[in-house]
């Protein structure tokens, strides 16, 4: 089964519309996105019994989303800059809200409730401290704890990922014969530490 993600409909208005959207505006777009994201995992799926039936009427209301967003741009074509940003924002606001909707149909009250259990796991996977933010208060000490919690855990893990990286890196080249070794670091230079585009690791930078 595939359902829309909030990813994949901001990348089709800009594409498609060429002006940018500011994701932070749209109303649950937390929820929208994780649950959107979450429904296209298979593990997922099965944990939530999701049936042939199911499946197919995301696939309808998947196709009905794509006929609206081509009928909206065609819509765009006469309006000023100004104009169509207001329009943008607000056809994407319908957009989430009518996944929303799609979600609140066809799942069962189970199945509701299964996927928002699941949603605070995944999203406290990705960022713990704001997850717990996001579920209730806590003290300022409690906050100071967590985020020098996560710092280390965080900075700990990038050291050993790229320890993993360079490792691995030597054993492919041991595969290669001396010419074709001397040719990559001729091709490939002096090393170069990336800074990582991780999405987790994002959240380090932010909380250091």
């Amino acid at each position: 089964m595939r359902t829309y993600r909030m990813s994949w409909t901001i990348l089709a208005l800009v594409s498609l519309l060429a002006w940018p959207i500011n994701a932070d505006e749209v109303p649950n777009k937390y929820d929208l996105r994780d649950d959107s994201t979450l429904l296209r995992r298979s593990d997922v799926r099965k944990e939530i019994e999701l049936i042939d039936d199911q499946t197919e009427a995301f696939e309808r209301a998947k196709m009905a989303m794509r006929e609206r967003l081509e009928e909206f741009r065609q819509t765009l074509r006469s309006k000023t800059l100004e104009e169509k940003s207001v329009a943008n924002k607000a056809h994407l606001v319908e957009m989430m809200r009518s996944q929303q909707a799609t979600r609140q149909e066809v799942l069962l009250p189970h199945q509701l409730r299964r996927l928002a259990q699941l949603r605070w796991q995944y999203r406290a996977i990705d960022d713990p401290v704001k997850s717990i933010h996001q579920a209730f208060d806590v003290t300022d000490d409690q906050e100071q704890r967590l985020i020098e919690i996560e710092v280390e855990m965080r900075a700990k893990w990038l050291k050993e990922m790229w320890a993993f990286y360079r490792k691995s890196q030597q054993e492919i080249l041991q595969v290669l014969t001396p010419q074709q070794r001397a040719a990559w670091e001729k091709k490939a230079g002096d090393e170069f530490q990336f800074e990582s585009s991780l999405r987790g690791l994002r959240v380090l930078n932010r909380l250091k």
